[in-house]
């Protein structure tokens, strides 16, 4: 998802407020008269002061990211505030917080792939400059399509999702499956669920977009033969490469693969189907096949 579809609405918060309750109940009345309004403001904020019950969603670096899961909304919406002066958000790094995104997601058919685009886009130094320096909503909505062209202008568009097999289910493997169903919002119970999940993913399309639903297959189960793998890249520097790939799939950190691909180099690794998926930009989800085979076991 685009950071501006994500985004219904953004704001320039002029001493509007002075606390991080004060700064969240603002932004959840400019989500009630954005793109997708809410339900019910009282519920969102009862969520949202749950989570916050929990820890900080102060980041770091001036930035904090409310969040909550809520029957208020029917898609994951975010709203973007830059507060003037600074607030206090109990940050992890103690700093006040001057960009605010809080992000609302729908109780059922929750995929955390909807939020990854903003999550990247906080890595990149333009992007919150060009944020922090805007004086105005609209200039807030020029620096998020500026870096919505970072992440994705010229990229290949995906190749389409070829026509569906409906056997295909029989053939996938339990555990794929289930990160399969995961990635698309719906978790399944047991491996023959996980299984019959997908099923009807492939057949119904869950709502996405087919473009976004060929990604992550592609992501999970690959588009040819499973490359070799040389034991000895296993081995390597005392098992550094199952380890990064445990790590990264524990954590949710793919934008650690290519720092994993290098790593994989020099382990003496040559294999161009391998490390040109690690160091694709994505969408890259749990049970991804390349990050699967490092960890050390067989295909599943």
């Amino acid at each position: 998802m685009r950071l501006a579809d994500l985004f219904v609405r953004t704001a320039i918060l002029d001493g509007a407020a002075s606390a991080s309750e004060a700064v969240a109940r603002a932004l959840v009345h400019l989500a009630e008269t954005g793109a997708a309004p809410l339900s019910s403001v009282p519920e969102v904020l009862h969520a949202i002061r749950r989570r916050e019950a929990l820890g900080s969603t102060g980041i770091g670096r001036g930035v904090a990211l409310p969040h909550a899961r809520t029957a208020a909304v029917s898609r994951p919406v975010a709203i973007l505030a830059s507060c003037r002066p600074p607030i206090d958000f109990d940050s992890i790094d103690g700093e006040p917080v001057d960009l605010v995104a809080l992000c609302l997601s729908p109780q059922e058919g929750y995929r955390a792939l909807d939020f990854e685009p903003l999550l990247r886009s906080f890595r990149h130094d333009a992007y919150f400059a060009a944020l922090r320096a805007a004086a105005t909503e609209q200039e807030l909505r020029d620096a998020l399509a500026a870096e919505d062209a970072a992440l994705w202008g010229g990229r290949p568009a995906p190749r389409p999702l070829p026509p569906i097999d409906p056997g295909l289910a029989v053939a996938v493997t339990a555990r794929r499956a289930s990160f399969f169903a995961a990635a698309c919002g719906q978790p399944a119970a047991t491996a023959p669920d996980a299984v019959a999940t997908v099923g009807r993913t492939l057949a119904a399309g869950v709502g996405l977009a087919s473009a976004e639903l060929a990604a992550m297959l592609r992501d999970i189960f690959g588009e040819g033969p499973t490359p070799a793998i040389d034991p000895a890249w296993l081995t390597w520097n005392a098992g550094t490469i199952p380890r990064m790939a445990r790590g990264i799939e524990t954590a949710g950190d793919f934008a650690a693969l290519p720092v994993l691909a290098d790593a994989l180099e020099d382990a003496g690794c040559a294999e161009a189907t391998l490390l040109g998926h690690l160091r694709a930009s994505g969408p890259h989800v749990r049970g991804c096949w390349a990050v699967d085979l490092l960890q050390g076991e067989p295909p599943r």
